[in-house]
């Protein structure tokens, strides 16, 4: 997202709506917002299990990019939510121990931004990735990751698979 404004816009409506499922695109890091949208109303539960009010989406085309979405939320960012009383210390403890989403969509070359990744070296990247990150972190539950983009053709889905 390239405007600050609009992303705490989108962020808010988000929240107050209650929307379930947002999907990350285009970013090439994390800011405030996103991770506003992430741990705004994340609790623990009587279980001890973690309740998250809505589930993130992360797309990119970059293993760089899902480095940084496979990660806890940063901590400035956090200090500065919880400064600004965006959050509260409850949302910024628990942000320590979340990724900033739950699930990965690469996209390889689709014509777009997507610095024609080819998903046959993308995608296996991403998992040893997320296979370290999810050792190093101990994640609740592990981080799904899939294709969403650059799939046009039969073979290109066969790749995928």
């Amino acid at each position: 997202m390239n405007n600050q404004q609009e992303e705490w816009e989108q962020a808010r409506l988000f929240i107050n709506h209650e929307v379930p499922f947002i999907e990350a695109s285009a970013y090439s890091t994390i800011t405030a917002p996103f991770v506003y949208a992430r741990i705004k109303g994340i609790k623990k539960q009587r279980d001890g299990s973690l309740y998250f009010p809505r589930r993130i989406i992360g797309k990119c085309s970059r293993l760089e990019i899902a480095k940084q979405l496979m990660a806890p939320p940063p901590e400035d960012l956090v200090e500065q939510l919880l400064e600004e009383k965006w959050i509260t210390e409850e949302e910024a403890v628990l942000s320590k121990s979340i990724p900033m989403v739950d699930d990965i969509a690469l996209e390889a070359d689709s014509g777009g931004h997507t610095d024609q990744g080819v998903l046959s070296a993308l995608v296996p990247s991403v998992l040893a990735l997320r296979k370290e990150i999810q050792k190093n972190h101990l994640y609740p539950e592990p981080i799904l990751v899939g294709c969403g983009g650059g799939i046009g053709t039969p073979e290109a889905v066969a790749s995928a698979l």
